[in-house]
């Protein structure tokens, strides 16, 4: 917890220092031109959430394709890794040594999520 609490406080002092700088040494005009893209992000994030752009990819066939293309790979995938683990092949010492504890578990959990998020253009496009 106290290593938590320290990166925490390095980190916030640094940002916080780099941001001073920044104000100190920074022009006006450069300050507006940064303001300006960053109020344009933030413009285009809020666009990308309403998903205006759904109703035109869904016109395309070739993303139902890769995404059912991709969801199979990551099903077969997942199976396989489901299979080695059931199969106990990452109980060996050496294996346990060289990866994070149930790391297997973590990255069976990330390709079945793959593979259920793959799915979802196909959903949606019906």
């Amino acid at each position: 917890m106290l290593n938590i609490l320290l990166l925490l406080f390095w980190f916030t002092s640094a940002t916080l220092s780099g941001l001073a700088s920044a104000d100190l040494l920074l022009r006006d005009s450069q300050k507006e031109w940064i303001n300006n893209r960053a109020a344009d992000f933030w413009n285009w994030l809020d666009d990308q959430r309403e998903l205006k752009y759904l109703r035109y990819l869904r016109g395309f066939r070739w993303l139902r394709f890769v995404a059912m293309l991709y969801a199979f790979v990551a099903l077969l995938i997942a199976v396989g890794l489901g299979i080695l683990v059931s199969m106990g092949a990452f109980d060996e010492a050496e294996v346990q040594a060289k990866m994070p504890r149930n790391f297997e578990y973590l990255i069976l959990g990330g390709y079945i999520a793959s593979f259920l998020t793959a799915l979802v253009p196909g959903i949606i496009a019906e």
